[in-house]
């Protein structure tokens, strides 16, 4: 994806998430740490999936 003003970046990453949910997690964006917003969106979505792995682990 091409580089985007700052004012944009969160708009756009916004929209692309919300529209290619699938995409924005597995796609060309995974490892794209733009501005810090993907960074903790991904970070988030980490945590409760370790968190749910683990407690499939303690039954």
């Amino acid at each position: 994806m091409k580089d985007y003003p700052p004012s944009l970046v969160l708009k756009e990453d916004i929209w692309y998430h919300s529209t290619n949910t699938f995409l924005g997690f597995f796609g060309n964006n995974f490892f794209k740490y733009r501005y810090g917003y993907t960074y903790v969106k991904l970070n988030l979505a980490y945590f409760l999936f370790s968190l749910l792995s683990f407690f499939c682990k303690q039954n």
